[in-house]
């Protein structure tokens, strides 16, 4: 148990402060000024997300 602790606390240490927080400041602004932000979320440029193909070992 001692193990995945410090593994857990190194993984921790290794994100930055900002990961995973809301956007705001600048940070927003220059969300907003993007092409790819419309109708007030960003759209992803690279169109529908890819599905795996039948019968794919994944399945």
């Amino acid at each position: 148990m001692a193990g995945f602790r410090t593994l857990s606390t190194g993984l921790r240490a290794l994100q930055p402060g900002g990961f995973g927080a809301d956007p705001s400041g600048e940070r927003m602004a220059r969300i907003r000024r993007s092409p790819h932000f419309k109708d007030g979320v960003f759209q992803n440029p690279g169109g529908p997300a890819r599905t795996r193909p039948s019968g794919s070992a994944l399945d």
